[in-house]
Protein backbone atom coordinates (compact mmCIF):
# COMPACT_ATOMS: atom_id res chain seq x y z
CA UNK A 1 0.00 0.00 0.00
CA UNK A 2 1.17 3.48 -0.74
CA UNK A 3 -0.28 6.70 0.50
CA UNK A 4 -0.72 9.80 -1.63
CA UNK A 5 2.74 11.23 -0.94
CA UNK A 6 4.32 8.06 -2.36
CA UNK A 7 5.75 6.69 0.87
CA UNK A 8 4.87 3.27 2.25
CA UNK A 9 2.58 3.09 5.25
CA UNK A 10 4.44 0.22 6.83
CA UNK A 11 8.07 -0.82 6.75
CA UNK A 12 7.16 -4.36 5.70
CA UNK A 13 5.59 -3.00 2.49
CA UNK A 14 8.74 -1.03 1.74
CA UNK A 15 10.90 -4.10 2.34
CA UNK A 16 8.69 -6.24 0.09
CA UNK A 17 8.87 -3.62 -2.64
CA UNK A 18 12.67 -3.49 -2.43
CA UNK A 19 12.95 -7.28 -2.60
CA UNK A 20 10.63 -7.45 -5.62
CA UNK A 21 12.49 -4.66 -7.38
CA UNK A 22 15.82 -6.37 -6.71
CA UNK A 23 14.54 -9.66 -8.15
CA UNK A 24 13.25 -7.92 -11.29
CA UNK A 25 16.57 -6.11 -11.69
CA UNK A 26 18.52 -9.37 -11.36
CA UNK A 27 16.30 -11.15 -13.88
CA UNK A 28 16.72 -8.29 -16.34
CA UNK A 29 20.51 -8.29 -15.95
CA UNK A 30 20.54 -12.02 -16.68
CA UNK A 31 18.32 -11.42 -19.74
CA UNK A 32 15.52 -13.60 -18.38
CA UNK A 33 11.85 -13.13 -19.20
CA UNK A 34 10.65 -11.30 -16.09
CA UNK A 35 7.02 -12.44 -16.21
CA UNK A 36 7.82 -16.13 -16.80
CA UNK A 37 10.55 -16.07 -14.16
CA UNK A 38 8.29 -14.43 -11.57
CA UNK A 39 5.65 -17.08 -12.25
CA UNK A 40 8.26 -19.80 -11.64
CA UNK A 41 9.39 -18.12 -8.42
CA UNK A 42 5.83 -17.80 -7.16
CA UNK A 43 5.30 -21.48 -7.95
CA UNK A 44 8.16 -22.35 -5.60
CA UNK A 45 11.20 -22.47 -7.89
CA UNK A 46 14.44 -21.07 -6.44
CA UNK A 47 16.13 -18.01 -7.90
CA UNK A 48 19.25 -20.09 -8.60
CA UNK A 49 17.31 -22.54 -10.76
CA UNK A 50 15.48 -19.74 -12.57
CA UNK A 51 18.75 -17.99 -13.37
CA UNK A 52 20.47 -21.19 -14.51
CA UNK A 53 17.60 -22.28 -16.77
CA UNK A 54 18.21 -21.75 -20.46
Amino acid sequence: KENISGTFREETFAQSFCIARSIVSTLTKHEKNVWDSLCLLLAGETIDRVLSAT
